[in-house]
């Protein structure tokens, strides 16, 4: 897992998103992230384990040890 702590911005190149439905976890690309207010930021996902290659938003928690200063 790679981030970059851009002011506004965080940029992930690969992480892991759990599926709660097949209880699986699926590697995912993020286009943009966007931090929010406290401790969560909104991503949109670019799945890249299904062909048919759709997008999804997620607010994701934001671990304080993740970032990069």
């Amino acid at each position: 897992m790679q981030m970059f702590d851009n002011r506004t911005n965080i940029q992930i190149s690969h992480f892991q998103c759990k599926n709660s439905q097949a209880s699986r976890q699926r590697r995912v690309s993020i286009i943009w992230a966007v931090i929010e207010p406290i401790g969560t930021f909104v991503a949109k996902l670019k799945h890249r384990s299904t062909e048919s290659r759709y997008y999804k938003t997620l607010k994701i928690n934001v671990i304080n040890n993740l970032i990069a200063r």
